[in-house]
């Protein structure tokens, strides 16, 4: 049986070795909050925005609740194009996060100098 989301998302946090009401600050969340995401069972795209401050983008990509586009061989069937977009959504907002966090970087060496 494949785990949920939230017990995904549990193993993630602990390997921080961080106490909860941290990451749950670092995340912009409450505690509570954090406790309910590790009891879904699927997240929704704002759900895996959310975590994905803290967990890898691989982990991202992976989790976040949609079938990969290369599971689904029917072209003609509407799931499909769905599946594509919340796919390419989900590396869309990865990707922007990832840009901002190297605009900060830059920034942040920029007025270093």
């Amino acid at each position: 049986m494949e785990k949920s989301h939230g017990e995904i998302l549990r193993e993630e946090i602990s390997k921080l070795g961080k106490p909860i009401s941290q990451v749950a600050k670092e995340l912009g969340i409450t505690r509570a909050w954090l406790y309910k995401l590790f009891e879904k069972e699927v997240f929704s795209p704002k759900d895996a925005e959310t975590v994905s401050k803290i967990v890898s983008f691989a982990i991202r990509v992976d989790y976040v609740g949609f079938k990969p586009a290369n599971t689904i061989k029917n072209e003609d069937n509407p799931e499909f194009w769905k599946d594509q977009y919340h796919s390419l959504l989900i590396k869309y907002v990865a990707l922007l996060e990832e840009n901002n966090n190297l605009m900060k970087r830059i920034n942040k060496e920029n007025s270093k100098r």
